[in-house]
């Protein structure tokens, strides 16, 4: 289950990516990951999904950051 949201998480963390409302794109990012659990009929107690989701995208966010992920996905848009 944790691999399986290791590679979710990353994926709709990029998929949400756009300028600011981070807010916004954490809970979009949410209900893109519980969306995806429920498809699949994947139970997790909503407030492990919260604790852990939480936290993962915080870390993705700060790592994707530090790596200037943004840099490039601005260069291929042009």
């Amino acid at each position: 289950m944790l691999g399986f949201l290791k590679g979710l998480i990353p994926l709709a963390v990029t998929l949400v990516e756009m300028p600011g409302e981070g807010e916004k794109k954490k809970l979009a990012v949410k209900e893109m990951v519980s969306d995806v659990l429920e498809s699949f009929n994947l139970n997790i107690p909503d407030l492990a999904l919260e604790m852990i989701v939480d936290y993962a995208i915080d870390h993705i966010v700060e790592r994707f950051n530090s790596s200037g992920w943004k840099d490039e996905l601005q260069t291929e848009e042009i």
